[in-house]
């Protein structure tokens, strides 16, 4: 048993030591996060700089960004990982901050709205005439008759 544990523990220690990788999804979520510091510290998203630091990034990290069927099925194997969802979300808290709603405003051109009272109209009761039902002695409320001034031409 002791035997199994010590292999268990050894081989990824081992693959690691040799190849000089962390395993794929840990090199991802590193890479993903940098990544996403770098974007939300640009002043300019537009900056074509951006991507080609970006591709460096994934280079680094053993990734080959130049190859955009390889990419897109390593961002679809992991796009639905929780771990790397709360790696990604820990990396826009920790690189975001306060400036990330301003951030996003200026990506998507909008602000968002102020708060404004709405207007309500006070409520008005309908008149009512009172009415007593002969044949069963109980009081009947009907809407009371209203007269709308003739209009003349």
């Amino acid at each position: 048993m002791k035997k199994l544990l010590t292999g268990l523990i050894l081989i990824p220690v081992a693959l690691i030591g040799c190849t000089g990788q962390k395993p794929e999804k840990d090199r991802f979520i590193n890479a993903t996060k940098e990544i996403t510091c770098l974007v939300l510290k640009a002043t300019d998203l537009f900056d074509p700089a951006l991507e080609n630091k970006s591709k460096d990034i994934f280079k680094n990290y053993g990734f080959n960004p130049d190859d955009d069927k390889s990419m897109q099925a390593l961002a679809d194997k992991y796009k639905d990982d929780a771990e790397v969802k709360t790696a990604v979300e820990g990396a826009v808290k920790e690189c975001g901050g306060a400036d990330l709603t301003k951030k996003l405003e200026g990506i998507t051109g909008t602000t968002t709205p102020a708060k404004t009272e709405e207007k309500t109209e006070p409520k008005t009761e309908a008149k009512t005439e009172s009415k007593t039902d002969a044949k069963t002695d109980a009081t009947v409320k009907t809407p009371a008759k209203t007269t709308t001034p003739a209009t003349t031409k």
